[in-house]
């Protein structure tokens, strides 16, 4: 099969390692290309895919202003006229930023199977060109794949029912999944330093359940624009044991370096930080969003706490940093849960059928 994969990301984040994980699974057996917005020459991004990928493309995305519309629009026509692939799949933060790419393929009557990973709140409310824009992505598309299913409920509650989606969990590969020492009560936070990871949140709560703590620690991984106030923060509060530790090269390794995982997000769908911290045995302590609930076994493999409960957020971070037997128990049942249910293989295997599906529906 020939199947190109199509981002528009700017950095590596879960939806682009979503697609990483497909591209260097796939690319076994298929023939795989890539097109990345050019926003991303030469970057960590384009770099990874060069070493999963057939080819790797570049093309202008829907992000330029609208006078570069027709141009954008008759490269991208081009580019999937020439490739004539047998499927396309487009794994996006936003549709909208893609617009002129599922227009071409659309024009040119390809198979194309559509995954949205930043179904925030209010999205569709942004403009009317968005939401029509929208209607028309997800209604011509062969296949429509959600990574949660609060996803695909708040789609279906703006466009009505869409009979062409499924839900395939993001997943890790089965020897990723690592028991650990559990004496290790040290708090660790992966994710963008941006009001939507609420960062400032998961300080605030460490400042409040740390205190009276032997040696309590908070390493902080990631970069954004929240960073001039962290900085602040720590340096007027003189926080004890906090460490802010800059964008994290591998995640997974930073992740194993604490024994409890704070996520503080106004919104998720399926968190590959989450799911990491899980796979680790940490216990997890997060804000219950999305599908972050399910995904913690509704508190049989870590504590969701619901977003607007600080205080329940406090008490459930100090109980995981003290209580040692708690954290044994959930480095036990969360790698189940993550074997259970997110395994990378039957991600794969799924989002192939998909495939094979959208090719039978093809004229």
């Amino acid at each position: 099969m020939r199947i190109t994969l199509c981002s528009d990301a700017c950095e590596v984040g879960g939806a682009e390692r979503y697609l990483l994980d497909l591209c260097e699974d796939l690319s076994v057996v298929h023939d795989v290309r890539v097109v990345l917005a050019n926003c991303q020459r030469q970057g960590e991004l384009e770099r990874q895919f060069r070493v999963r990928a057939t080819t790797v493309a570049l093309l202008p995305s829907g992000i330029l202003p609208r006078r570069h519309a027709l141009q954008t629009y008759r490269r991208a026509r081009e580019f999937f006229g020439v490739e004539k692939s047998d499927v396309v799949h487009f794994s996006l933060h936003h549709a909208d930023s893609c617009r002129y790419w599922i227009m071409a393929v659309q024009h040119l009557r390809l198979p194309y199977v559509l995954s949205e990973h930043a179904v925030s709140p209010g999205f569709l409310k942004a403009s009317r060109l968005t939401q029509l824009m929208k209607r028309s992505a997800y209604k011509g598309a062969n296949a429509v794949v959600f990574v949660a299913d609060s996803g695909l409920r708040e789609m279906e509650a703006e466009l009505g029912p869409l009979d062409n989606a499924s839900v395939i969990r993001p997943g890790v590969e089965v020897p990723d999944i690592a028991r650990r020492d559990t004496r290790n009560n040290d708090v660790v936070f992966v994710g963008r330093w941006s009001e939507g990871k609420d960062p400032l949140t998961a300080l605030r709560a460490y400042a409040e359940a740390s205190r009276g703590l032997p040696d309590p620690r908070l390493l902080m991984f990631g970069a954004g624009p929240l960073e001039a106030t962290l900085q602040n923060i720590c340096s007027e509060s003189r926080l004890d044991g906090v460490r802010l530790m800059g964008w994290s090269a591998d995640p997974l390794a930073d992740t194993r370096r604490g024994g409890v995982f704070l996520q503080t997000s106004q919104w998720e769908n399926s968190p590959y930080a989450v799911l990491d911290a899980m796979a680790s045995g940490l216990t997890v302590v997060a804000h219950a969003v999305g599908d972050v609930a399910f995904m913690l076994d509704f508190g049989k493999a870590g504590i969701p706490v619901d977003a607007n409960n600080f205080p329940r957020l406090v008490d459930s971070l100090r109980r995981a940093m003290s209580d040692g037997p708690l954290r044994s128990r959930f480095a036990t049942s969360a790698p189940a849960r993550v074997r259970s249910h997110y395994q990378r293989a039957e991600m794969v295997r799924r989002t192939i059928d998909i495939y094979q599906r959208a090719l039978e529906r093809s004229p």
